[in-house]
């Protein structure tokens, strides 16, 4: 009876784990590509250049920086519902558990709404500034 279930265990488990070993590969080959491409040189050349910003980020063109603007408009809302019912639900719910699920869901939103802000921000200024220093600056708000 429980070598049955053994059984089917492992076999659900052997490919999960495959897939898991592919993602960590292919994590390590977008962080390495991340070092080689994202260098003090190259993140000037953004500054200098915007049209290469534009090409990095898969917009064709200036006509089409509107349409970008919009999709992260929306992208900012997307990333806000599932905090806007997380905290809702915490503060329904008043668990330790609640609270804990807000902070896994909500940390990572917050990131995505805030980087989402960023690219708004320099393709509204039509100048690039590296992110780290967009932050540093109050959110774009100090030159």
């Amino acid at each position: 009876m429980f070598t049955n279930l053994k059984t089917a265990f492992m076999a659900r488990l052997t490919p999960t784990g495959e897939h898991i070993t592919a993602l960590k590969g292919d994590l390590r080959s977008r962080l390495q590509w991340f070092r080689e491409n994202r260098n003090s040189a190259s993140q000037q050349r953004l500054q200098m250049d915007f049209d290469q910003v534009l090409s990095a980020w898969g917009i064709a063109s200036q006509w089409e920086i509107q349409e970008a603007i919009r999709a992260l408009q929306w992208r900012i809302l997307i990333f806000a519902l599932p905090v806007i019912l997380g905290s809702l639900a915490a503060a329904v719910v008043q668990t330790l558990l609640a609270c804990f699920t807000l902070l896994l869901v909500g940390v990572p939103c917050l990131l995505g709404m805030l980087t989402s802000y960023w690219r708004m921000c320099v393709l509204k200024d039509r100048r690039f500034l590296p992110f780290w220093s967009w932050l540093v600056s109050a959110g774009g708000g100090v030159s």
